[in-house]
């Protein structure tokens, strides 16, 4: 599955060596509103950097978008990804209230995707 990765400050930098260590994922591309940052991260891994998430999910050959961003952004970013036809890994906080929550759900559920919140102590060999 190729990932677009929203969000390349450090736990986003730290998400792309995760995928780039999971052998069923590829890092497809990056965005980061600090365009400085995307850049960085996707030269580690010979991929394109956007400064946002609209032009990753327009422009990104991706399957599913990782959002790895402040919580107050991840309802827009999901929402944008799922209507796009993305599945959707989100960091934790899901988003800043059960409204939001019930949105994404939505958006992923009427697109037929995949809507996963995450939480880091996964990654975590401990």
């Amino acid at each position: 599955m190729r990932v677009g990765l929203v969000g390349a400050g450090g736990f986003g930098s730290y998400t792309a060596d995760i995928i780039a260590q999971i052998r069923e994922l590829q890092l497809a591309g990056v965005a980061d509103p600090n365009s400085e940052s995307a850049r960085r991260v996707a030269e580690r891994y010979d991929v394109p950097s956007w400064s946002s998430h609209e032009e990753l999910i327009a422009e990104c050959d991706c399957d599913a978008v990782a959002v790895v961003t402040p919580h107050n952004t991840h309802r827009d970013i999901a929402v944008a990804a799922a209507r796009a036809g993305r599945h959707v890994f989100c960091e934790k906080a899901m988003a800043i209230n059960a409204a939001e929550c019930h949105e994404m759900i939505d958006a992923a559920a009427s697109a037929g995707v995949k809507l996963i919140v995450g939480h880091k102590r996964r990654f975590r060999p401990a």
